[in-house]
């Protein structure tokens, strides 16, 4: 159930955060996320973003979440505006305590949902450069800042909102799940956004971005965030598929969401720069993650809405087959097999 208000407690951080009165502020309900609580809130000519982690996540299964996961989505916020800029979402105010985040409004008429866009068969390859470019830089500043382990030990957190959900989940359905698990428990590698796909990037006409969302942030497995967004964009490509009767459209956007997956993967690739091998995403974790997302969103607990019966039966049967038996490729070499359908 969606309330047009929000209770009056959250009136009340907000209008505190704001420094004026409950009675001066205008709610409007936000939807298309299953963790928090986001609202559209206008005073004195102004706009603002207001966000509030829930306990228990709007989704079919149980599924449930420390709510202090706001406070780690300002921190990485935070951080990554000293790295990418603008390209991250900024924080106007937070209260930790009540779990409540204030972010900058992006007007609707001048930025669009990137998962929106995708579906609807808009694909602009400056979006997946820029992305690989924005992950690229983050990795390695993580590389050279160590302090980023301890200040980022959100493992419990990790754990509740993306290895258990999607992977644990169905681990006793598919072969190597569990070796899946074992290392995004244990892995101790890079910054890690934890839910870096494009439903949480907002995009403009000239290609610019703003990364959102941060709220699984933890120091991690080098291979999850650009494994993560790759399995999505695949998800997204196989959309349409061959004996499918399509538009000239749809088989067009097909063919630049593909070129858009390999341009994600070599500007993130370029701009890692010379950082310690050990933090470096290896290939064959990556294509792991890949292939686990891809069932995860299939038969975990927060299906995508948007593939057919047909589809999912089709990319379970050939995920599952190559995680069970990983081919040594590179990603790049896994992914143009992929794509072509080849493997």
């Amino acid at each position: 159930m969606v309330h047009t208000t929000p209770d009056p407690d959250f009136q009340g951080v907000v209008a505190r955060l704001l420094r004026v009165q409950p009675e001066d502020l205008a709610f409007a309900p936000l939807t298309g996320g299953v963790s928090s609580d986001i609202w559209r809130v206008d005073y004195a000519g102004r706009t603002v973003c207001a966000k509030r982690a829930l306990p228990r996540l709007r989704v079919k299964a149980l599924w449930e979440a420390p709510v202090r996961r706001n406070a780690e989505e300002v921190r990485w916020l935070t951080i990554a505006r000293t790295c990418i800029g603008e390209q991250a979402g900024h924080v106007i105010a937070h209260d930790p305590d009540a779990g409540v985040a204030l972010l900058e409004w992006y007007p609707p008429e001048q930025w669009r949902n990137w998962k929106e866009a995708l579906l609807a068969g808009n694909v602009d390859a400056r979006v997946a450069a820029a992305l690989g470019e924005a992950l690229g830089s983050l990795n390695t500043l993580a590389a050279r800042t160590p302090a980023m382990a301890t200040e980022f030990a959100n493992h419990e957190l990790f754990d509740a909102l993306r290895v258990d959900p999607f992977f644990r989940h169905i681990a006793h359905r598919y072969a190597r799940m569990p070796d899946v698990v074992e290392h995004l428990v244990t892995a101790r590698e890079t910054l890690v956004h934890g839910d870096f796909s494009p439903k949480n990037v907002l995009v403009d006409r000239d290609g610019a971005i703003r990364i959102l969302d941060a709220e699984t942030a933890t120091f991690g497995a080098a291979a999850f965030d650009p494994g993560y967004l790759t399995a999505h964009l695949l998800l997204k490509h196989a959309r349409v598929w061959e004996g499918a009767q399509v538009s000239d459209h749809a088989l067009a956007s097909q063919q630049a969401l593909a070129a858009a997956v390999l341009n994600f993967w070599q500007h993130f690739r370029d701009r890692l720069g010379r950082i310690p091998e050990k933090t470096m995403p290896a290939d064959g974790r990556v294509i792991d993650i890949i292939l686990a997302m891809v069932l995860a969103r299939i038969d975990g607990k927060s299906p995508v809405d948007y593939l057919t019966s047909a589809q999912q039966d089709r990319l379970r049967d050939q995920a599952s087959a190559l995680l069970a038996s990983p081919i040594a490729v590179t990603v790049e070499q896994f992914l143009e097999r992929w794509l072509d359908n080849r493997i």
